[in-house]
């Protein structure tokens, strides 16, 4: 039976930085993929200033930006900063450069290996045996991983976006609790395209519901979806644990992508190096690093449950429009998003 020291299953970015940093140790690692291609993904592809911590290479960025706007029901304001706050990446873009670094170090990649099965001993694709020492799991939000650990995801959303063939100047937030509860709308720009979308619980809002009220939303504001390219996906942000035995989850598959933002890239590539060097180095203590993600990942998902009340969350989006015009409000904003 094929054996390697590692198996990763999924080559999304916490997959991919795993491979990267466990191959350049010297360890026999192999990345299985169910896509045919490494790299793209539905993603809304903004990104906070915590991810240059990662060393991502500027040119990868698509935009950057210093300001950004603010709609709610009734007012419109522009945030700005004298510094860059956030940038715009494109995910197959990303994974090509992450791909491309994790085999230069040695690791195999197959594309087109759905993980059918998990065991203690080794994971099963196309009818393949493969065996492993340790098991990574980074394989998304719907997990085979997560599900073969008896993992329960309580907490998980439905993205929804548009890829707009248009240009944007700017990255923008609407909050709307009439037509969008606790999720928002937003707008990120890429270099000839923007991204507009927006998210909700999974189950309390069907696809073609929540579809329909952004396609509202965005006729209102005169933004053209003709020829838009319409993506869907989940987002996990319930964490349950990191590492089970010889067994780590990672990224989405962990539960790990921040359930205010969204956002995932971050905790996707931090996770997958911090389940690389708990691999390489029995004395690293690992829940340091993860309680700092967590401690973040937390605060901003503190506020949920408010945001989530049809009376309180309404009054929250009004203070925080208040907040936003002082540069003590902007400042601390940044803070929580960044």
């Amino acid at each position: 039976m094929e054996k390697h020291d590692v198996v990763i299953v999924g080559a999304g970015p916490a997959g991919l930085k795993a491979a990267e940093v466990l191959a350049g140790a010297g360890k026999d690692v192999l990345v299985l993929e169910k896509n045919d291609v490494v790299g793209p993904k539905v993603c809304a592809g903004g990104i906070s200033l915590k991810c240059k911590k990662l060393r991502i290479p500027v040119n990868l960025f698509e935009r950057s930006f210093n300001s950004f706007r603010l709609l709610r029901s009734h007012h419109n304001i522009v945030v700005k900063y004298n510094k860059t706050v956030g940038y715009t990446i494109d995910r197959a873009v990303l994974g090509t450069y992450m791909k491309n670094k994790a085999t230069d170090n040695g690791v195999a990649i197959r594309t087109s290996s759905r993980v059918t099965s998990v065991t203690k001993e080794y994971v099963v694709y196309s009818g393949k045996k493969i065996k492993y020492d340790y098991l990574i799991g980074a394989d998304g939000s719907i997990s085979t991983v997560r599900k073969y650990l008896n993992v329960p995801t309580n907490k998980i959303d439905i993205g929804i976006q548009y890829i707009v063939n248009q240009e944007s100047n700017y990255a923008m937030g609407c909050f709307d609790h009439k037509i969008f509860g606790s999720g928002y709308v937003w707008i990120f720009p890429y270099k000839n395209t923007f991204s507009v979308g927006t998210c909700a619980k999974l189950g309390t809002k069907n696809i073609p519901k929540l579809r329909k009220k952004l396609d509202s939303w965005c006729k209102k504001r005169g933004i053209d979806l003709k020829g838009a390219e319409f993506q869907a996906a989940t987002i996990n942000y319930d964490y349950q644990g990191f590492k089970f035995g010889n067994i780590f989850l990672v990224g989405d598959a962990a539960g790990l992508a921040f359930g205010f933002s969204g956002e995932g890239i971050y905790s996707a590539i931090l996770s997958g190096q911090i389940a690389a060097q708990s691999i390489i180095d029995k004395n690293y203590d690992y829940n340091k690093d993860i309680s700092k993600l967590l401690k973040h990942k937390r605060l901003q998902e503190s506020v949920l449950p408010f945001l989530e009340q049809e009376h309180i969350g309404p009054i929250l989006f009004e203070f925080l429009g208040v907040g936003l015009r002082t540069r003590l409000g902007r400042e601390i904003f940044l803070k929580f998003f960044a």
